[in-house]
């Protein structure tokens, strides 16, 4: 692994980056950094794959918190910074204005990343390529070392987290899942495979992909919504900049839902009050609800705390009162990751 790790660190220093500066609201320096990350889909494999990733951070950077953000089944990057009222819907802007640095990524197979043959793009090589990319913000190859890492992963994304936290414990300083239950709706399955459709079949961006990338059919983005929770424009936005999903992420993330049973840093579990995929129709807030057993899927010794957002659905990120997640999370950070607790579970 050494071995791997070097040339990557090497390689990621010497990429061509661009930077940018803004100032947030509030009067906070914020500075952002492009850079195409050589990757790696296996430790026996070379690093021929390039993953776009970008570093946003209030400056001074040094010192800071990194969340490294890992996006859901057809979202990329926007999901985490969404292009309409960022003010209000956007995770980056938000956490940076609280002080937090995020490194933001298009996914194997994802917008501007690498999009191999689609047997490819699955959950260990999306969980590989996230512990070389944090190995390379602690080593310092993003432009400053980072000695504290969160991992923040939405749906799909969150079973990715939890085979990182597992995985390469020691490399996470913390574990924030939202969108994510282990208990599903029995309907869930059959709605998720029936919005789907061979993403090569819309043309345009999707056109050279191999049939195994999927994507959602059009017009059926609203099943991420509770819709009286959400602007109509949002939805509208979503579905013009929706990505891929794989075959062969369906057909191994299985097994990995268990590895949350691993992770040894503290949890934050955040989901929508009405996330209609996991709480069937009912509260996720209720005491009987699935929400109210996710405990037992983590071990007992680790800090595990939980949040459910007033009247959200599936997408934490993009609804009414996405905010108070936001301010969640950043309080969160700064009382278990930067100051060591206390815990509140």
């Amino acid at each position: 692994m050494r071995k791997l790790l070097a040339p990557l660190c090497a390689l990621v220093l010497t990429w061509p980056a661009t930077a940018v500066a803004d100032d947030l609201d509030g009067g906070v320096s914020v500075t952002c950094r492009e850079q195409r990350v050589p990757v790696a889909l296996a430790p026996d494999r070379p690093a021929d794959q390039t993953i776009l990733t970008r570093l946003c951070a209030p400056t001074p950077v040094a010192g800071r918190v990194l969340h490294v953000l890992i996006s859901g089944a057809t979202y990329g990057s926007l999901a985490w910074d969404f292009p309409y009222q960022p003010e209000r819907y956007s995770y980056v802007r938000a956490l940076n204005r609280a002080g937090v640095a995020t490194l933001n990524i298009d996914r194997l197979g994802i917008g501007a990343s690498s999009h191999p043959d689609s047997a490819d793009v699955n959950i260990d090589s999306h969980i590989f390529i996230y512990h070389q990319l944090i190995s390379a913000a602690r080593a310092g190859s993003f432009g400053v070392p980072f000695d504290k890492v969160v991992i923040v992963g939405h749906s799909y994304g969150s079973v990715i987290a939890y085979g990182v936290g597992n995985r390469h414990a020691k490399e996470v300083d913390g574990v924030i899942i939202t969108g994510l239950q282990h208990e599903f709706d029995p309907a869930f399955l059959r709605e998720f495979w029936g919005m789907l459709h061979p993403a090569n079949e819309e043309g345009g961006r999707f056109a050279a992909l191999d049939g195994g990338y999927l994507t959602s059919r059009p017009g059926q983005r609203h099943l991420y919504y509770r819709s009286e929770a959400a602007d109509p424009k949002v939805i509208a936005l979503d579905e013009a900049t929706k990505e891929t999903f794989t075959m062969a992420d369906a057909r191994t993330f299985p097994p990995v839902m268990g590895e949350s049973k691993g992770i040894r840093a503290p949890v934050l579990d955040v989901i929508g009050e009405f996330d209609r995929w996991f709480c069937a129709g009912r509260s996720c807030s209720g005491p009987a609800s699935t929400a109210s057993r996710t405990r037992g899927s983590y071990a007992d010794d680790i800090c595990f705390e939980q949040y459910v957002i007033p009247g959200a659905g599936h997408d934490v990120n993009v609804h009414f009162e996405s905010h108070r997640w936001f301010a969640v999370a950043a309080e969160w950070t700064k009382r278990m990751v930067r100051d060591g607790g206390p815990c509140r579970g």
